[in-house]
């Protein structure tokens, strides 16, 4: 396999894999809390797919049209997603790189917030 992107693509890769994985657990650690309950499993899984379906996941954004296209052109997933692939597609430049880690870190702050909120409501 050859990766045009070199080392700087694999560490975008690395970068958006660890940046979702922290967003989906204080997404699914929020709804946790406040569910306090396995009835929160699924939309754990709902909200994590809705974000990920609704953005340039399976189609380039120049393949999507009307709202899709819409909606996946604000959707913070399609900036995580083209931090992580810019590498295998081709060079790695700042202009692909600085969207995704303002996702990362706007989502995180926020998603932190959320996990931390629904915390504090059940632990004295």
């Amino acid at each position: 396999m050859t990766i045009p992107g070199g080392a700087a693509g694999i560490l975008c890769l690395i970068i958006a894999t660890i940046g979702t994985a922290v967003l989906g657990s204080m997404w699914g650690m929020g709804l946790a809390y406040r569910f306090k309950s396995m009835a929160a499993a699924p939309l754990m899984q709902l909200g994590v797919f809705v974000l990920v379906f609704l953005s340039a996941t399976q189609v380039p954004m120049r393949g999507l049209s009307g709202w899709l296209h819409s909606f996946a052109r604000v959707n913070p997933a399609t900036n995580i997603l083209r931090l992580g692939r810019q590498g295998f597609l081709g060079q790695v430049t700042w202009h692909d790189t600085w969207p995704g880690l303002i996702a990362i870190v706007g989502m995180g702050t926020f998603l932190t917030v959320f996990a931390d909120r629904q915390l504090n409501k059940i632990t004295p």
